[in-house]
């Protein structure tokens, strides 16, 4: 499974270069990738932005139980994802 960090070095991006993309300090990226805190439904679409992927990543990357969401619900997120 990908984590958040992980997903951030793929994009070749630093904390501080994906707090200054999103407008929340480097600090809150930190607690993010070591999951001692959770960002909200606003700031975890920035994140799928930011790192070219959809809100399910996201959420398994932050550790969040995904496997009983349906399919329906998945293209709902992946086209608030696009907008």
């Amino acid at each position: 499974m990908d984590t958040l960090r992980k997903l951030r070095v793929a994009r070749g991006l630093s904390q501080a270069e994906v707090a200054e993309i999103i407008a929340v300090r480097q600090r809150t990226i930190s607690k993010w990738e070591k999951l001692q805190q959770l960002p909200n439904i606003a700031d975890a679409v920035l994140l799928a932005r930011c790192y070219n992927t959809d809100l399910l990543r996201i959420a398994q990357a932050l550790g969040i139980d995904t496997s009983d969401i349906n399919n329906n619900c998945l293209d709902t997120i992946n086209d608030v994802n696009k907008n």
